[in-house]
């Protein structure tokens, strides 16, 4: 007896340490296991969503991959881990400030919670109707597969029937039909099993709309200290001039970058003017072979093409003329445009909101067009119709960009706004790392990157 009592010790002992297949790993258990703890309030590693990291290393590699970069599979185990562990990092950083809410008595309104309960119920809702189109989907599928295998099999077909039934049968009116009791109970089936593997539930979505809005809410009073000073401001004026003279005196494409991009710009190097463009192109075949020529520097080979463009398209010409005409009457660029492309379906105005950004430097236009645009004065005053490998245009003054130093009390409130999320981050960052240094937080990253039950 006693004999057969060590054997099966033993024999246990060689299982455990063996990691022997007949021990299995139960996935609730793994799931259930604590990943941090943050002053006592533990996190559990089913709140670290596998699929949606999965998925997002998924998009990195093949992001790179069309980069020309390829990862190893070792490569992105590493990523798998890093990203999980973020993921735990923002969940805990999270937690403290939902701990934070309450020391501070920052809390959600009764509509505020009665919104997020909603909002949950609506999620589930919309959870069993994917389901139920799942299901609809598939059996319609199958049903056209079965159709196609049965006409596939059919060598005969009676015209005759064909002919009486186009004759005889009318299209019924399109009405809602009630779900089909057999298809909803496998969505429901479906639907239950989802939330069960996914731990979802009205309440669990509940607490975490509430959750988001908490951090939101903790996040803008941590934001509320910060301040941008005068001085910041002059600072950051005086350096960004300097780089900008350097930079837009170098190359004149910097400028219409700067608003391009919504983007303050503190130096003007040339006068450069913003304008609108009303073209009337060439076919794309003429329009290449007189861009291929311009590039190209064949001026004579430029010039015949394009006075033999003139010649064919003479009316493209006279309807420049009178549309820089009813421009000058006060007519509306676009609404002359509406109206003419309903017979012309090569007019155009693509200006975007801010006008096409003309230094006279510029090398992305024609000669033609640069000197059109730059020749004009007063904002409204319309050029009169030039043509270039393009087609025939009618330009509009927008804005007038003088050469020169911008003013420093002209942008300075535009500076401190600009700043200002900057700071916002900055005081954001320094409260929760002080926060974060003042709470017990416990990190237990082997039970997060390991699928055996710990």
């Amino acid at each position: 007896m006693k004999t057969t009592k060590i054997v099966a010790l033993l024999l246990a002992c060689a299982l455990l340490l063996g990691g022997c297949s007949l021990v299995s790993i139960d996935p609730e258990k793994v799931a259930d296991q604590v990943v941090a703890r943050v002053n006592g309030t533990e996190i559990y590693k089913y709140e670290i969503s596998e699929n949606d990291i999965l998925s997002n290393v998924q998009y990195q590699a093949y992001i790179a991959q069309q980069m020309g970069i390829n990862y190893t599979q070792d490569d992105i185990d590493d990523m798998i881990v890093e990203a999980r562990e973020s993921t735990l990092q923002d969940r805990v950083k999270a937690e403290v400030m939902i701990q934070k809410a309450d020391e501070l008595g920052i809390a959600l309104t009764e509509d505020e919670k009665a919104e997020n309960m909603q909002e949950a119920q609506d999620y589930l809702d919309y959870l069993l109707e994917s389901f139920v189109s799942q299901v609809e989907q598939e059996i319609a599928d199958a049903e056209a597969e079965a159709t196609e295998e049965e006409l596939a099999a059919d060598d005969t077909t009676d015209t005759t029937a064909d002919d009486t039934a186009d004759e005889t049968t009318e299209e019924p009116e399109a009405t809602e039909e009630p779900t089909d009791p057999a298809v909803l109970a496998e969505a429901q089936t479906r639907y239950q099993d989802y939330l069960e593997e996914n731990r979802v539930s009205i309440d669990s979505k509940y607490q975490d709309l509430c959750r988001q809005d908490i951090v939101t809410k903790v996040r803008d009073y941590m934001t509320s200290f910060a301040a941008v000073t005068d001085e910041e401001v002059r600072t950051w004026y005086d350096q960004t001039l300097e780089l900008q003279k350097e930079e837009m005196d170098a190359d004149p494409a910097i400028f219409g970058q700067k608003i391009a991009g919504s983007k303050i710009y503190t130096y003007v190097p040339q006068r450069i003017v913003a304008v609108r463009n009303i073209l009337i192109a060439f076919d794309d075949t003429l329009s290449t072979d007189l861009k291929t020529a311009y590039d190209e520097d064949v001026i004579s080979q430029y010039d015949a093409l394009l006075n033999a463009a003139l010649s064919e398209f003479s009316d493209y010409t006279d309807e420049a003329a009178e549309i820089k005409s009813r421009l000058d009457s006060g007519e509306n660029a676009a609404d002359i445009v509406e109206e003419l492309s309903a017979q012309m379906d090569n007019i155009s105005d693509s200006t975007p909101d801010y006008g096409y950004i003309i230094d006279p430097r510029t090398t992305s236009y024609s000669e033609n067009y640069v000197k059109a645009a730059t020749s004009l004065e007063t904002v409204g005053e319309t050029s009169n119709p030039f043509a270039d490998y393009d087609g025939i245009h009618v330009l509009v003054l927008m804005k007038v960009y003088e050469q020169g130093v911008v003013p420093f009390e002209d942008i300075a409130d535009s500076i401190k706004a600009a700043l200002l999320p900057g700071a916002q981050e900055d005081m954001y960052n320094q409260m929760l790392e002080q926060w974060m240094d003042e709470i017990k937080i416990t990190y237990y990253y082997n039970r997060l990157n390991s699928n055996n039950d710990l």
